[in-house]
């Protein structure tokens, strides 16, 4: 049977997060780094890679004696740097393998996401070696359908839009305001092409809906509840100083994501 945790889990020593980890780098996060490096490249080419993703200058240009390279010198820069250099390093690994001829891509990709499982980590590396914030199956499969949704002409807009949270969504450190203005922009847009009202606010079209009966009531509260929030915390003209903690930034994610479908799936082109 295989051991799902390491003993120091098993047995307490260690305490597991209570949360997904984003700004921070586990220990065996970096050692792995620097393992999967020292077993995969030459040693210029690691020193490469190391170097341009970390911006250290002096790996690139200096003369490194060899027996150093891993034991003192790209061991103690992996182990000392911020933790979103970190994940720009191992996104930077993925694109110098090919370098090597090894055709490694996806064992690397599978054991990097084992790690980031193993420790708690709440990204993941995609299939292009992109590391994404990690979102429960059920809210990744609302994200991706909206991304379908969207690739329709009429959308162009809302594409733009939705696609610029997506990227303040997965930044590092994540842009929780621009996730939230973006989003509600999408969902806007989106509001207003299949209620065909295009110079309208997603306020106008909410009371237009809510005359035509198009939605429940209590549904279109929720995303009248919304707007509010976003034209008093987050859009332009806000009225306050944005400070949604990280748990409503998700929220306004994924409910915008979800208002988006619904608008969708009421008026299929």
């Amino acid at each position: 049977m295989a051991i799902s945790k390491r003993f120091s889990l098993r047995q307490g020593i260690e305490n597991e997060p209570p949360e997904p980890l984003f700004e921070e780098v586990p220990d065996r996060l970096r050692y792995f780094v620097v393992e999967f490096v020292k077993s995969s490249f030459y040693d210029h080419v690691g020193i490469g890679t190391v170097g341009r993703a970390l911006c250290r200058p002096h790996l690139l240009t200096g003369s490194i004696l060899r027996q150093r390279i891993w034991s003192e010198v790209l061991s103690d820069e992996v182990f000392a740097c911020e933790w979103w250099q970190l994940y720009n390093l191992a996104e930077e690994i993925y694109k110098d393998l090919p370098k090597m001829g090894s055709g490694r891509e996806r064992a690397y990709v599978n054991a990097l996401n084992g790690i980031f499982a193993e420790e708690s980590v709440g990204w993941r590396m995609d299939e292009n070696g992109r590391i994404q914030r990690l979102l429960p199956a059920a809210a990744e499969a609302r994200q991706e359908e909206v991304f379908r949704e969207l690739q329709a002409p009429r959308f162009q807009s809302a594409w733009a839009n939705m696609l610029s949270a997506y990227n303040a969504y997965n930044a590092r450190p994540r842009q929780d305001q621009d996730v939230c203005s973006a989003v509600v922009d999408a969902l806007e847009s989106v509001a207003k092409v299949v209620m065909s009202m295009p110079t309208a606010t997603l306020g106008d079209v909410i009371k237009q809906a809510r005359a035509r009966q198009v939605f429940d009531p209590a549904t279109l509260r929720v995303v009248e509840n919304i707007y509010g929030l976003a034209c008093s915390h987050f859009r332009h003209g806000m009225t306050e100083q944005f400070k949604l903690k990280p748990s409503e930034v998700e929220f306004v994610y994924m409910s915008s994501i979800g208002g988006m479908l619904m608008f969708i799936r009421a008026f299929p082109a």
